[in-house]
This record gives C-alpha cells, structure tokens and sequence, in this order.
C-alpha cells in the first residue's frame, strides 16, 4: 500500500474494526453518504450527527434530522427510501430510523441492534433488510416491526444486493449469501477466503461482483453458485464495482482503478490515481468519475483515457464517499472541508456546495 495516501484510511478501519468486535462506546468516523430523490428533488446527506435534505437545484437545506443533536447519534451511510415513501437511516447509535422524506419527522425506530449500522439498509418490496456490526442482518416490516434476523460469523457492513426475489449479502467472514427476499432463509452461499468489507454489485448477466481484502475481484454465477472468476489486484477492494455494457470498472486501496471484461475477467486497462480508492465510480457524460484518499477527482473514459479534474482550491478535499449522478448534476461529498457536498456540471463546474 502507498502509505503517504492512507493516513486516515487506514487508522479508520483499525479503529472501526475494534469498535465494532468489542462494541466500545467510542465514536466512530466516516464520510458522507448521500443520495437522491428525483420525486421531490432532494439530496439526502447523512453526516456525523445529522442527515440534512438539501434542494437539487440550489443546494439550500429543507430539513435536517434530527433537528437537535440527539445523544449518541451519528450516522454515514446513504439514507434509502422505502417502495411507500419512507426514508431509511441507519445510526451508529445502534438503531435504524424512518423518517418522512417530506419534513424529516420521525416514522419509527427500530432500536433492536446490538452494534452499529455501518451499511445502508435495502429496502426490496415490503420489506427492509439492514446488516449491521453485530453480525446479523435485521429483516424488518414497513412499520419496523422485526421479522426475522439472519446471522453470520463477522460483522456485515456493505449494503446487501437484489434482483426481488433474492438478496444477495456479503459479510466479514468471508462468505457470499444468498437469501430468500420472502422467507429470509439462506438458498446458497460461497466462502471467498478473504474478508468482504464492501458491497457486491449485481449485473444484468445474472453475475455477482465483489471484491475483498484479499487483493481479488470475484465474479459468482447466481445460478450454478459457482465461482466465474476472478482477477488479482494491487490492492485490497473495498470499493463495489460498477457494471456498464459489459464491462466492469473498480479501485482498490492502492489507488488502482481497473477496467475488466464481465464476461471473462481478463483486465482491460488500469489507472494508478495515486491515492487508495473507496467509492464506486458513477457514469457522467459517458466518463467515469472516481475520487481519491489524496483529494484527486478524474475523469476516465470507458476505454481508459484518463485526466484530473481541477476544482477550485475552496472546494478540495479527501474523496471516500461514492458520488452520485443527479439529474444533470454529479454530486461529490468531501472529507476535510467545511463543505461536506459539492455540485458538479457538465463543464466540472461548482453549481452549489453545502456547508452543515
């Protein structure tokens, strides 16, 4: 690993790995999670003590939650929204919240966690399943009312995966399950050898992609279970990929990011970025746009072309967090800067920044 650009990576996972084995009352840090509601116009940011709901087209803040800073809360991941229009926070306090996505007041909680929730919740259908530190996944109704808990060996802390029909969960302990989205029951799993700190990716080809901290990416056939290959990196994978027509597209920690056929796995190209890569990429104006632990934003084309995208000195930072696409808009959060959002144009401009 390039140590220069892991400075607070890496402390970050050290510390988040003990708290959450030991289940220690210290406080945890992250990045923003954000995504975006094209309903209503809204971003949501879920930061430290608060998730702040911010107008798409001006970046001004409709709402935060909670209004007041509530005890031991803090939160991170992206807040998700329910199929009948709740949005689904999960708090490093322990307990997962529904809020009204119109004024940010309080549905339900569901305080039954023994650990964290590291990861954003999946709401599919009716239902939503939140993996949490504590090595289960809670599997809950619309009104959080618990109806089943589905355990592993180590802690859960990506977001699970679904087609409807299965959900699709990767846990420390090396292991790829697939669920049942109905009955909650394990239909089959897969022991990767390595920890799985990330998200897995499902594609149009009926594949799993996911990679660990065992310096591969994996593809997994859904149908026969199977291993379908797999592809050493530099590094280790905490980002999840990113499939667009065939091909797949990842970083690693050693600030590579790859471009890899689906189908067979041979890498097609490769970018040294120069700084360890968390996020997932998004697609932009037909390029890629990816982020670095060293506060470098690039522009990559599908085909491997890349360049930095200079912004301007007020809005650098430290990009961990995923960006997201928003109409028109890339929206990229930041870590070490007052701002904790920024708005993207076609032309790389700064539309807006949100400032807590």
């Amino acid at each position: 690993m390039k140590k220069k650009h892991l400075f607070t990576l890496l402390p970050l996972l050290a510390l988040s790995l003990f708290i959450t084995a030991c289940g220690s009352a210290v406080t945890a840090g992250s990045w923003p999670g954000i995504s975006f509601d094209e309903t209503r116009g809204l971003v949501y940011v879920a930061n430290n003590q608060f998730v702040h709901a911010i107008q798409i087209e001006n970046g001004l803040e409709t709402w935060q939650f909670p209004a007041e800073p509530k005890g031991a809360f803090t939160t991170y991941a992206a807040p998700q929204l329910t199929e009948d229009g709740q949005l689904i926070i999960g708090g490093y306090d322990n307990t997962l919240y529904s809020v009204n996505p119109e004024n940010g007041l309080q549905n339900w909680t569901f305080p039954g966690a023994g650990n964290r929730f590291i990861a954003s919740p999946l709401p599919v259908a009716d239902q939503i399943f939140a993996p949490n530190a504590d090595h289960r996944m809670y599997i809950l109704g619309p009104q959080g009312n618990l109806v089943k808990t589905f355990s592993t060996q180590d802690p859960q802390w990506g977001q699970p995966a679904s087609d409807g029909s299965t959900v699709y969960l990767a846990s420390m302990d090396h292991f790829l399950y697939a669920i049942d989205a109905q009955s909650g029951e394990e239909t089959w799993s897969l022991d990767l050898d390595s920890t799985i700190v990330g998200s897995p990716a499902l594609g149009a080809d009926g594949r799993l992609y996911v990679g660990t901290l065992d310096h591969t990416l994996f593809a997994v056939d859904t149908q026969s279970h199977r291993e379908a290959w797999r592809l050493p990196t530099q590094g280790w994978v905490w980002a999840t990929p990113l499939v667009v027509d065939g091909q797949l597209f990842v970083g690693d920690l050693d600030g590579i990011f790859y471009g890899v056929d689906a189908a067979s796995g041979d890498e097609l190209w490769r970018v040294d970025t120069g700084g360890a890569i968390t996020g997932t990429a998004a697609l932009f104006n037909d390029s890629l746009y990816i982020g670095n632990e060293a506060g470098q934003l690039f522009s990559i084309s599908l085909d491997g072309r890349s360049r930095e995208v200079p912004l301007p000195e007020a809005y650098q930072g430290l990009y961990y967090a995923t960006p997201v696409v928003a109409g028109d808009l890339l929206l990229l959060g930041l870590t070490n800067n007052e701002s904790i959002v920024i708005a993207l144009d076609n032309e790389n401009a700064v539309v807006w920044n949100f400032v807590p």
